[in-house]
């Protein structure tokens, strides 16, 4: 799953609308949002508060470590992958 379409998930799985979540990040528009969010490679800092927002941090752990149940990880693709726990 690429990082646009773990995002977009994470937003149809909370509270959140993505007009609401543009609007709190101080996005002009839900389209200019959505435009960031649609990027190849989206940056870290937009990553970061999208996730704040959503109720997740982004945290660096070893490779290998136990990851609790929700847990996302990113690999070298920058595709996510949504973990149910170990």
């Amino acid at each position: 799953m690429k990082a646009k379409d773990a995002i977009q998930q994470l937003i149809k799985m909370s509270d959140w609308t993505q007009a609401r979540l543009a609007s709190a990040l101080g996005f002009a528009s839900p389209q200019a949002f959505d435009n960031r969010r649609r990027a190849k490679s989206p940056r870290t800092d937009f990553l970061v508060a999208i996730l704040g927002k959503l109720g997740y941090q982004l945290v660096i752990v070893p490779d290998g470590s136990k990851l609790p149940k929700g847990s996302i990880v990113i690999d070298d693709e920058l595709e996510f992958q949504i973990h149910g726990g170990e």
